[in-house]
């Protein structure tokens, strides 16, 4: 559901962090850093899942955002609550649910743990519009 000052957005699977997920590859004598399939398979799924929620709700990112994101995860696997929130703020913009994710478009950003649910591993997000002087 949105109001012209919010959305909520969802997406259900893991969410592979693209921070710690980098391999080495070599390609003929040079070496090169780069994500993971899972990671670069989990960043479009998540962009595509938030871009048919945005175009649906027909949401046009204009201004400045309080971004809240809220995780469940279906284990107890050591996983980096930021290096996780990066990862959807990329698919974020990639679906264009936010322009950037620079300072000048996120003014604030609430990241949740929300404990274990194997049933609803994913991520919620809230964007609201927010007045910024």
């Amino acid at each position: 559901m949105t109001n012209l000052n919010w959305i909520d957005l969802h997406y259900t699977g893991t969410i592979y962090s693209k921070k710690n997920s980098k391999q080495i590859v070599r390609v003929g004598q040079k070496m090169f850093l780069v994500s993971s399939p899972n990671a670069k398979n989990c960043e479009q799924s998540m962009s595509t899942e938030f871009s048919l929620q945005v175009i649906k709700a027909k949401w046009k990112p204009q201004g400045k955002y309080s971004v809240s994101m809220y995780f469940w995860r279906k284990n107890n696997v050591r996983k980096d609550l930021d290096n996780m929130a990066t990862s959807v703020m990329d698919a974020l913009v990639l679906a264009g649910a936010l322009e950037d994710d620079n300072i000048n478009n996120v003014g604030e950003l609430h990241i949740y743990d929300m404990g274990v649910d194997k049933d609803k591993e994913g991520v919620s997000v809230h964007i609201e519009g927010k007045a910024y002087e």
